[in-house]
Order: structure tokens, then C-alpha cells, then sequence
């Protein structure tokens, strides 16, 4: 799932990058990093998935979280370094909302 999460994406076709300075549609990478450690890290999982045969539907697949996880790798920059070296985290809560939304 995290995998899925700091995956890069290219940005093609209707999907392109909107520049607002030179006012184009430009093909890009969309990556996700972190510029620092934060003290602490939050993720958000969206669980909905739409497509053509579906629709909008809730993505079932089982998510796994590690109850121990290094950020590092996902520094901006990173290099294993004295900065990275305290980039563990702990997982300390879920919440799982059911049923349905507005």
C-alpha cells in the first residue's frame, strides 16, 4: 500500500501538469518526499477506486501496516546520512470508518 503511495506517476495525455507561469499543459512526474522529519506522520488511504465496468466502488483489498516504519527513504535528498538516521516511526493508532458516506 505505501508502495502504491510514494510510487512516481507520469503525468500524460489528459493527465498533464498545468504549469500556471508558462500557461501549458506539459507532460511531468509526480513523486511524493518529504523535505524533513516530521515529529509526526500521517497517512490517509482513500479506499475508492472507479472504473469503467464499476463505477465508483470501495477498493476490498486487505491493508497491512508495519508497526514499525522507516521513513527514510522517503526524505527528499536522502543518502542514508546523520540526518536519516532517526527517521522511525511507530504506529500508534487506526481509524477504519464503515458504512457509507455522504
Amino acid at each position: 500500500c505505501l508502495d502504491y503511495l510514494t510510487a512516481s506517476e507520469r503525468l500524460t495525455g489528459d493527465n498533464r501538469f498545468h504549469c500556471d507561469k508558462c500557461n501549458a499543459d506539459t507532460e511531468a512526474t509526480k513523486t511524493i518526499a518529504l523535505g524533513r522529519r516530521p515529529q509526526t506522520l500521517l497517512f490517509s488511504f482513500r479506499r475508492t477506486l472507479w472504473t469503467k465496468k464499476k463505477g465508483l466502488h470501495k477498493d476490498e483489498r486487505k491493508v497491512t501496516f508495519p508497526l514499525d516504519f522507516d521513513a527514510s527513504s522517503l526524505l527528499s535528498g536522502h543518502d542514508g546520512g546523520e540526518e536519516d538516521a532517526d527517521c522511525h516511526y511507530r504506529l500508534a493508532a487506526i481509524v477504519s470508518h464503515s458504512g457509507s458516506s455522504p
